[in-house]
Parts: C-alpha cells; structure tokens; sequence
C-alpha cells in the first residue's frame, strides 16, 4: 500500500516548512512539529537538491505548474528514504506531496530487480482515479507564458472531523476573502459557504472522500465571525474532536457500529446527491461558531470583509487524501456565456462536481438530452452538452494539486518523473498503464448525428464521459 503525506513550504530560498501533515511520522518518522520553520533543504540528499531547488525558485513563474521528483530523505534516524515527490506550486506556496510504495520484504525485492514493470490494461481501469490523474497530467509541462499568477490560498482540513476543521490556511486566503489566515484556522470549512449551497456541497464533498479523487465546488462565500459567542467556542471545539471520518472508519472495521452525535453512520456514505447524507446540523456551531445560521457576507462588518453590497463567489477544487482534504481557493471567475444553455436560469445555490468519485456527482444535473435512435444525439445538442461542464473541467486541471502517490494509480506519470528512483519510491507491483486502443463499434449511428459515451443513457453514472487520456 502507499502512504504519503502532506508539506506546505514557502517560496523563500530555503523553502521553509510552514505546514506538515501527520502521516509524516509514518514514512520519517519526524513528527510535524520538528519539522515546521526549517528548510526543507536540511532534508534532502545533497545529489538530489540541485533539482527540487530548481523548481523552487521558478515557483513564482511556475504558478500552477508540477513537478515529479524522486528524492532521497532523511528519517529520524538519520537513514535515507527514497521517495515519490510530487511538487505543485499554489500563488505564493509550494504544497509538496511525499509518498512510499510498502508492501512487504518480497515486494521490495521485486522493486529492485524489475523496476519498470508495466501492467497494461486492455480496457480503461477500474480504477477512475486514474482518468483524473490523466486530466491533470497537462500540468507537468506548463510553460512560463501559460501562468496567470491570480491570488489562490491553500487550506488543509482535517477530515476525521465531520465539519471539516481548518488545520493551515495559507497568507493568500485573506486576498480573496478579507480574512487574516490565523482566523481561519480551527473553524469549520462548511461555516464559510452560504447556507443554500450548503446541502450540496455536502454531498459533493462525502462522494470524493469516498475513494480520495477530487471535488469541484463555486459557492458563494459567508463570513461566520460575526455570529461567534466565544463563550460557547470551548464546548464547540470539544464536539468536533468527537466527530470522525465515516468513510475511512467504517471501511477499516465494517462490523462496527459508530454513531456520531447521536446519528447513525449510514447517513455518510455516498452515492451521489440522493444519498441521504446528512447535512451537518448547525455547522456553524462547531469548530467556534454559534447556535445560529450564518447570515450573508453582506451584513459583516469585521475589519477586511467585503463591502456590504459585495457578494463573493468563490471556487474550490479539493484533493481528498487519506491524510486529509486540500483545498485550492480561488475568487470564481464570471461564467462564460457560452457555458450555460440560455435556457438554464443561473445558480443560486452553486455548482459541485465529484467527476471521478465511485458514483460521480454534478450538482445541478447537467441538461438532459432528448432521446435519439441508437444512443446518438444531434451535434448541436453534443456541443452545449461539451461546453457546459467544459469550464469547471478546466478549472479543475488549472487550479488542484497533486496529494497523492502518483504511479501507483497511473503509471504513464512516469515519464513526467525526474531523478533516479530508489527503495520504496515506485509501486512493487508495477505500473498500472492504460492501453486505450479504441474498441471495435457494434453499430453506427444515422448521418447526422454523433454516437459514443457522450450519449444521456451510456452517461447516466458519469455525466462527464471520460475525460481522461484519448
């Protein structure tokens, strides 16, 4: 199995340690707090500095821009650990994931002697992870004029709590939504997102923890602070401690009942927006809220809230990983004319994406088509369906980070890698690669019109068709 965890470091030339997650202490041993405020540098192998730096001190040009690095680092114990790198620069951080492939001595063995193993699939994986991997490849060979350097901020949340609690929120989180990042932290993720848009993002967010892929969510933003009672934040910070992450935990021990204030876990799992995952009752109340719902933005007036007649809309791409969500927070840009049918009305309550999640999730549905002969649609219709989910598509590749062990879940990163890989740095099974020959078509459509996935019956588990590789 692979485990990997989480850094967030700054764009200083000794890319210091602002942020570690806990898995750390599973691959180095080193616990977050010994490693936090040091160069990252002090860490790695000195043959292997020369091309991390490198793109370090391009991070600024390198804006949403990766690179796949095998490393050599030093453990607790002064031993060194090769490992998969995977950096990913976010406005004025670097979120670095660090991962190892451990299954064993005979696994190991196998790594050694036969490293480059390919395991080729005959037909798309099951796997949809790999597809989003896929999606998001472009960003290994982002060029310097294809930056736009637009203020982001990075937050880590801690998904073991049911709300979300913000464990690091990143300097640039105050340039989009007037709040100092030291605010931000022990608050519930869902107290910033207006409650109209709460139930869905909800949902979007339980079905992409559900296999640790990625969520796309445009919400508009709400400023909870106004409603804080600090004498009740003691006893709401207690509540969240006792919430727990549901898919993790009923995975790893399916026979156990867990309840968590005082609901059933079966209102946690998800399948989709008709999962019955329960909406978090008062998220507002946990993490330092209050009792009560959090009103618009537009009535706070907190020093660096927006004017009164600013209604922020924001978009959020989160990388769910076993360690924890990371979240890409940008301000949301106007909706291109062409994205939404002129019949649609706009979106009040939000738009929320789970492409690749066991069952995906788009939060509204995406317009129906009408049923033509043979599976087929007409091209007209396929063209407003394409730039409909076209956009937020994009926004995904644009914006997320990598936070997980790359080559375990699509092998064809590879080429992208840099370095020589050492120990447990590569899956001991080998790559799992895709052969994405075209299948032989048992039928063809009339003239006029377009077959294949794209169609509303071969779509009706996954409204985006495959938007991995072609």
């Amino acid at each position: 199995m692979d485990t990997t965890f989480i850094t967030i470091h700054d764009l200083t030339k000794d890319a210091h340690i602002l942020y570690s997650s806990d898995s750390i202490v599973d691959i180095l041993g080193h616990t977050p707090d010994e490693v936090v405020n040091r160069s990252a540098w002090d860490f790695f192998h000195e043959d292997d500095i020369p091309i991390a730096q490198q793109f370090h001190h391009r991070g600024v040009k390198l804006d949403k821009a990766a690179v796949l690095v095998y490393s050599r680092i030093k453990n607790r114990q002064g031993e060194w650990v090769g490992c998969e790198c995977c950096f990913s620069i976010v406005y004025d951080v670097m979120v670095c994931c660090t991962s190892i492939y451990r299954q064993g001595m005979s696994s190991q063995k196998r790594a050694i002697q036969a490293p480059l193993v390919r395991r080729l699939f005959a037909s798309s994986p099951k796997d949809p992870r790999y597809h989003m991997l896929s999606h998001l490849s472009s960003k290994f060979t982002l060029g310097p004029q294809e930056q736009s350097h637009e203020p982001r901020a990075a937050l880590f949340l801690n998904r073991f709590t049911r709300t979300l609690t913000v464990m690091y929120a990143t300097s640039g989180i105050e340039q989009i939504i007037g709040i100092p990042s030291e605010a931000i932290k022990g608050r519930s993720f869902y107290s910033y997102i207006e409650e109209n848009c709460l139930r869905d993002a909800v949902n979007c967010l339980e079905a992409a923890k559900g296999n640790d892929s990625i969520a796309y969510m445009r919400f508009f933003f709400t400023d909870p602070r106004h409603n804080d009672n600090p004498q009740d934040s003691a006893d709401d910070e207690s509540e969240d401690d006792d919430m727990t992450d549901i898919t993790s935990e009923d995975e790893s021990d399916p026979g156990t009942e867990h309840e968590t204030s005082g609901q059933s876990t079966n209102h946690h799992h998800p399948s989709g927006p008709s999962n019955g995952t329960a909406v978090p009752p008062n998220p507002r109340t946990y993490s330092g809220g209050s009792n009560h719902s959090a009103a618009p933005s537009a009535s706070s007036s907190f020093p660096g809230s927006p004017p009164a007649e600013e209604r922020i809309e924001l978009e959020a791409v989160v990388s769910c990983t076993s360690d924890g969500l990371v979240v890409c927070l940008r301000r949301a840009r106007p909706p291109i004319p062409t994205a939404v049918p002129a019949t649609q009305p706009a979106y009040p309550n939000g738009i929320f994406a789970a492409p690749w999640a066991p069952q995906p999730v788009f939060l509204p549905p995406p317009p129906q088509h009408l049923p033509y002969p043979m599976g087929a649609r007409h091209p007209a219709m396929a063209q407003v369906n394409q730039s409909f989910h076209t956009d937020f598509m994009k926004s995904i590749r644009d914006v997320a980070v990598f936070a997980w062990a790359l080559t375990g879940i699509n092998g064809s990163l590879t080429e992208y890698g840099h370095g020589k890989p050492l120990g447990e740095s590569q899956p001991p099974d080998g790559f799992p690669v895709w052969d994405p020959m075209p299948k032989e078509r048992l039928s063809s459509a009339p003239s006029g019109y377009v077959s294949g996935t794209s169609s509303a019956s071969s779509n009706r588990n996954d409204p985006f068709g495959d938007p991995g590789l072609s």
